[in-house]
């Protein structure tokens, strides 16, 4: 199981109780028993607002994931657009900076997730298309060279890809197929594809998806191209409506998922919305931890 916190639909935002549940981790003791990975944005890190020092991220952050044997992942922007503006560019440098201070503090990442790198769209385009605007071959080019970058100086890290193509109606088999191929050919290896996938996109077929068409992403990343898959678990109507309805719907969607043969390795709880609205404490209804928990179970129990 997978975790990242809610940024509360605040780009870079780390909540206060997000970062509470570091310096009462009692608060979170059932679920860290069941985390295997805590995915952090690499901005939440960075940007100095949250509070998050030096002295707090390796006396306090690192401890408790280390006492409870929880691996680090970052959620990175730094490959995503890179060539369309300076500021994408000062975005994977901060990265980069990021992950070498990180390793430097004795914090050793397990994973880098490159977010929405194939899928994101280009705003302020004349482009017909939103998303080809920024060609396929050149959003792999920006991430090999990103994984270039770090593999040569940190060899144990894994990669990873958060991709959204299937969400938006486009074809994806083609383009991870590429990824592969070109990462591969620079001796480079993709660990990992984690489909974005919310649950009303499915239920209302957005772009005619299908339940049908969520369990072929799997099965092509498992059988095709041979690599571990993940799945996020979230509701974007629900997470712009209520906690509680949040909670209701990813659960039932985990439920559906399972029903029609999902099997994915990695089940991550995530969200980007106004809820759930709390982190913490895992035995108070509707809390994203109180979810976190309770997902655990229902993936583990079928």
């Amino acid at each position: 199981m997978w975790y990242e916190d809610n940024n509360l639909g605040q780009a870079g935002y780390f909540p206060p109780d997000a970062k509470e549940k570091f310096i009462d981790p009692q608060t979170w003791k059932a679920s860290r028993k069941k985390m295997d990975v805590y995915l952090v944005r690499a901005n939440a890190l960075y940007i100095r607002k949250n509070g998050l020092t030096d002295y707090f991220l390796k006396n306090k952050m690192l401890k408790v994931l280390k006492d409870s044997k929880i691996k680090l992942a970052l959620n990175v922007r730094g490959a995503t657009l890179t060539q369309t503006s300076r500021k994408r560019e000062k975005i994977r440098t901060k990265e980069i900076k990021l992950i070498e201070k990180l390793e430097s503090m004795g914090i050793h990442i397990d994973s880098i997730n490159f977010q929405s790198a194939l899928s994101k769209s280009v705003k302020f385009t004349s482009h017909k298309d939103k998303v080809y605007a920024y060609p396929m071959k050149q959003r792999i080019k920006d991430i090999v060279s990103y994984i270039k970058t770090v593999h040569q100086k940190y060899p144990h890290i894994k990669f990873g890809l958060i991709d959204a193509l299937p969400a938006k109606g486009y074809p994806y088999r083609k383009a991870y197929k590429y990824l592969v191929e070109s990462m591969q050919k620079a001796h480079l290896t993709l660990h990992h594809i984690i489909l974005d996938l919310p649950n009303d996109f499915i239920e209302k077929h957005h772009k005619g998806v299908t339940w049908k068409q969520v369990i072929d992403v799997e099965k092509y990343v498992h059988n095709d191209l041979h690599l571990k898959y993940g799945k996020i678990f979230h509701d974007a109507k629900a997470g712009k409506t209520s906690d509680r309805l949040f909670f209701t719907k990813v659960m039932q969607m985990a439920t559906r998922y399972k029903k029609e043969g999902g099997d994915p390795d990695y089940c991550l709880l995530m969200s980007w919305y106004p809820h759930p609205s709390r982190t913490i404490p895992e035995t108070e209804k509707y809390t994203q931890m109180y979810l976190f928990l309770k997902l655990s179970e229902r993936m583990q129990n079928h």
